[in-house]
Parts: C-alpha cells; sequence; structure tokens
C-alpha cells in the first residue's frame, strides 16, 4: 500500500477538481494506511462539507482538532496561492465547524 501523504496529495488533486465523492474514497484509504494523518484529515473533512454530509465533515473535524488544536483556518489557508482555492477551503472547513 502506498503511504498515507500519497493518498493526501491525490485526494487533494480530486478535491480542487471539485470531485468530491472520488476525494473522499481515496482520503478514507489513506486514513486506513496511516489514521492519524493531519493532511488526509483535513482534506477529507472539506471533502465531506463540500459533497454535502455535514455529519461526516464535523467528526472528520473533531479527529483533526484533537491532533491539531490550535488549527486556524485563516492562517491554514495562507499555503494556498489562488484566491479561489483560498475561499473554497475557508467555506468548507468553516461549514465544518473549524474556525
Amino acid at each position: 500500500m502506498p503511504p498515507a501523504f500519497q493518498y493526501a496529495a491525490l485526494g487533494f488533486s480530486h478535491l480542487l477538481m471539485n470531485e468530491n465523492d472520488k476525494a473522499i474514497s481515496i482520503l478514507e484509504k489513506g486514513l486506513r494506511v496511516q489514521p492519524d494523518h493531519t493532511a488526509s484529515l483535513i482534506y477529507l473533512t472539506a471533502a465531506y462539507s463540500l459533497a454535502g454530509p455535514q455529519e461526516d465533515a464535523r467528526k472528520t473535524a473533531v479527529e483533526f482538532l484533537k491532533l491539531n488544536p490550535k488549527f486556524s483556518v485563516e492562517t491554514y489557508v495562507k499555503n494556498y496561492r489562488d484566491p479561489a482555492v483560498q475561499e473554497r477551503l475557508i467555506g468548507a472547513l468553516r461549514k465544518a465547524g473549524l474556525k
């Protein structure tokens, strides 16, 4: 099995292409390899939020926050230069309950 970071990268690529269901499937596989992989958790939170199952998005956000209690959406999205990606992630992550 590939390492979790490879699933995270592929899953995030699908998330960026608005293929949320495909992103979810891939990211869930990565979390079976490494359940505490933070990139997979944050991307999965966004994918769930964008796909619609808010209960799943909130549960995943809680798991992510256990590993990153000082997480800030505003600080996180600064890693992305494209304003459209930033706005999409801000909306998805806040909808899932992250601040």
